[in-house]
Parts: structure tokens; C-alpha cells; sequence
């Protein structure tokens, strides 16, 4: 497609971006076209004649196609990457979520992955026109959480759950996990520190131990 000035005409979500995420574009899945076979109708108009080759796999559990992302890391440590895209209709209405992790992108780097999704329901096929990006987080990759797959050498995983708020109040749960094969004892506080959006440590902040001074 060619706008009225001559640009080219592409898909609106390639080229979105957000904290360091870019929607790249949407590519063929490796060997998806290998079987193709032109099947596809041929559309006419006055001097264009278009013919839509169809590709196997459309709108099936893997699709034919798949959309690129990249990841940018403008800091001076590797930091890891959670991602929440939103898949959208034709309409623009969201269908689905997906969370997607990019683990430790090296300082000043920046990594491609692929969004590997399925498809929508009614035979919908996934490209980046369809993607956007609702929420990036993102932590120093020595604090991220373990996987769960994983244990550490410690043999103690922490982890955060998503929060809750209620009367005016956030509240973040800590999860300590024992993945290890000794016995530990543990008491007193864990040592926090609140950070902004940018990891800078936030001033004129009480932490208090228990729940007496809220």
C-alpha cells in the first residue's frame, strides 16, 4: 500500500515501542512456507491484479507467521525483561494477554525474540498489526527471580506476587521458598529498599517492621 505522499503503507503495530521494546514486524515462521501452494484467489481491479497465495497453518495452534520483537538495554548492567502484550481482533479489541521474559540483555545491548502464539479464536492469524505493548518491567538480572524450573545455589528462591490494593493501601507479598536440601531457620525482617521506575532508590520513605503503624 502507498499513502497520497508515496510512503509506504505498513502494519500499525510494527514500529511501536515502549521502555526499550520494539514491535519489529512479522515474519514467516522457519519452514512454514516450504509446502505453500497458490490456492489463494485472484482479486481484479482496473490495472492491479492481485493474487493471494494461501500459507499452510493459517490460523491454526502454530501458525504460519510469527511477530518479532527487540529488546533494547540503554543501562550500564544486564538487566531482565517481563513484557505484557495485548493481541487484538480485527476490530482492535483485546483478546488475550501475553506475558513474555527476556532474560539478561547485556548493557547497551539489544536481543530479537519471536511473540510464538497460536492464533485467535474464528481462524484469526497473529501479526504485529494486531500487538501492542501494554507493560515492560524490568530488573537488575542478579534480583530476578529464579525460575521455577531452577533452584539457586543457596538453596532459597524469593519471589514477589503482582500485589493487591485496598482502602488506599498497596500491598506486595515476598514468598521465601526452601528448593535446597538443608533446613533453615529463619526470623526477624527482610532488609528492603523502594526503588522508582528508573531503580533509583526513593527518599523520605519510613519502612516500618509489622503492621502496628498503619
Amino acid at each position: 500500500a502507498a499513502d497520497d505522499d508515496g510512503a509506504s503503507g505498513g502494519t500499525n503495530g510494527a514500529g511501536e515501542e515502549r521502555d526499550g521494546v520494539r514491535v519489529v514486524g512479522t515474519v514467516e515462521r522457519d519452514g512454514a512456507g516450504v509446502n505453500a501452494s497458490p490456492s489463494g484467489r485472484a482479486s481484479q481491479r482496473p490495472g492491479v491484479s492481485v493474487t493471494a497465495d494461501s500459507l499452510p497453518g493459517a490460523g491454526g495452534a502454530a501458525g504460519p507467521c510469527v511477530v518479532q520483537y527487540d529488546v533494547t538495554n540503554p543501562g550500564a548492567e544486564p538487566f531482565t525483561y517481563t513484557i505484557t502484550f495485548s493481541l487484538m481482533d480485527e476490530q482492535g479489541r483485546a483478546m488475550s494477554n501475553v506475558e513474555e521474559t527476556v532474560a539478561s540483555v547485556g548493557a547497551g545491548k539489544t536481543v530479537r525474540r519471536t511473540l510464538e502464539h497460536g492464533g485467535y479464536p474464528g481462524g484469526g492469524v497473529l501479526d504485529a498489526g494486531r500487538v501492542r505493548i501494554l507493560d515492560v518491567e524490568r530488573v537488575p538480572s542478579d534480583e530476578a527471580p529464579a525460575p521455577a524450573s531452577s533452584c539457586p545455589a543457596s538453596g532459597l528462591r524469593l519471589t514477589a506476587d503482582q500485589g493487591d490494593a485496598a482502602m488506599g493501601l498497596r500491598v506486595v507479598g515476598l514468598h521465601l521458598e526452601n528448593c535446597g536440601s538443608r533446613t533453615y531457620s529463619l526470623e526477624g525482617y527482610p532488609v528492603l529498599q523502594l526503588l522508582d521506575a528508573e531503580h533509583q532508590p526513593v527518599d523520605g520513605i519510613e519502612i516500618l517492621r509489622g503492621t502496628d503503624g498503619i
